[in-house]
């Protein structure tokens, strides 16, 4: 029995005891649980219509005159199947140019009702059209795969990760990034803005920036992605490129993350979205900057506070007791459960020699604020001194 066929059988159960009248509306009424309201509106109707005006009506499909017809739903469709990744508004645009006039609203609403209103959820839809030409799980293997990987890094300077990353554009300068690099042993890390993103940059980062904020570790190996400012296409050219060059100048190996494989270069990708996050976000939002130069100090200002001061969460640093990048970086104890021969023994010797006495000041709390030689404790802007310890962003204000 259906629902209407039971509210039905109800009605006509209560009205047909009425008849009877054997007791009054009042107690009829409080008997099943129902008011003396909805009593004599029913009686009503089945006065008017008899037993069948006890029954539901049956409501009218709504009238929706703004709904898509059919035909262009079917058309809306095609469309998303040959091309699964085009939003609404990319939508709406390619078929009015065919004739077909929908508002971008209704594409969403028709994909929305197929679950197709992502660009995911589309490309998944192809793919089973398709046959499943891939399968699922091809599609995720090389991701979940690196889920389980480690980048293995035993000590500082043995591992740095380094990549180049589109900030935005500056009136009167244009398109501006930066080249950042980060250990992946102690998360320290380093940033300079360039207005390109050529070879240049990048073999002027290494040469010139990367080296000194480094040192006295000295760096092993760098990892990139396969951009042409790193690398090249053609094997046969590798050797020749200018980048190359420059880390066999200085002694450093250079390899290449798989293409397409960003997430094997992570600790640096990671850098690049606390940077987004912790200081452009913020810094844009304070100050115009009318110079290249002139964002560079708040940058150098902030990788200050986040090498030297800011807490880190990474798992190496407190699995092995440090707080902050630099103690991991400038620390004696680099064995990280492991052999100490791995360590290089020319930084061992110059901590022997007592050539770094980082490790002791920030250990001791309070005292690195007045010992630690930052390489940008004080700057000058618009001709005045200001020491930048205390705060991470002082001139973006």
């Amino acid at each position: 029995m259906s629902e209407k066929e039971f509210l039905y059988q109800m009605r006509l159960k209560i009205f047909e005891e009425a008849d009877k009248e054997e007791i009054t509306i009042s107690s009829l009424c409080k008997k099943h649980h129902v008011s003396r309201k909805w009593f004599y509106k029913w009686k009503k109707r089945r006065e008017r219509l008899g037993d069948e005006g006890l029954r539901s009506k049956v409501r009218a499909a709504p009238r929706m005159p703004n709904k898509v017809p059919p035909e262009t739903e079917e058309q809306i469709l095609n469309f998303a199947k040959e091309y699964p990744t085009s939003g609404p508004e990319r939508t709406e645009g390619e078929l009015k140019s065919a004739g077909i006039s929908v508002g971008h609203t209704g594409i969403y609403n028709v994909l929305k009702k197929r679950g197709l209103n992502t660009a995911k959820s589309r490309l998944e839809w192809v793919r089973r059209l398709s046959g499943e030409v891939v399968t699922a799980d091809e599609i995720t293997r090389d991701k979940e795969k690196a889920k389980n990987n480690h980048v293995e890094a035993n000590y500082p300077g043995q591992l740095i990760g380094e990549d180049t990353f589109y900030i935005g554009c500056l009136k009167g300068i244009g398109r501006i990034y930066h080249q950042v690099a980060c250990d992946c042993f102690s998360s320290f890390g380093a940033a300079k803005v360039y207005d390109n993103k050529t070879t240049d940059a990048s073999t002027d980062f290494v040469e010139n920036y990367l080296v000194k904020k480094f040192a006295p570790v000295k760096i092993e190996r760098i990892l990139t992605d396969c951009g042409t400012e790193f690398t090249t296409w053609h094997e046969e050219a590798i050797p020749n490129h200018e980048f190359e060059k420059i880390c066999k100048k200085l002694g450093i190996k250079h390899t290449t993350t798989k293409v397409k494989h960003p997430w094997t270069n992570g600790y640096v990708e990671r850098l690049n979205k606390t940077l987004l996050d912790e200081f452009y976000s913020v810094a844009f939002r304070k100050k115009r900057y009318e110079s290249i130069e002139e964002l560079q100090v708040d940058l150098d200002n902030f990788m200050d506070y986040y090498n030297y001061r800011r807490t880190h969460q990474g798992y190496k640093l407190k699995r092995n007791g440090y707080r902050i990048p630099a103690e991991a970086h400038f620390s004696k104890d680099l064995t990280l459960k492991k052999e100490s021969s791995k360590v290089p023994s020319a930084f061992l010797r110059k901590q022997e020699e007592g050539k770094v006495k980082i490790p002791e000041l920030i250990r001791g709390g309070k005292e690195v604020q007045e010992s630690l030689n930052l390489a940008y404790d004080s700057v000058k802007i618009n001709g005045v001194k200001e020491e930048v310890l205390e705060c991470p962003l002082v001139t973006t204000s």
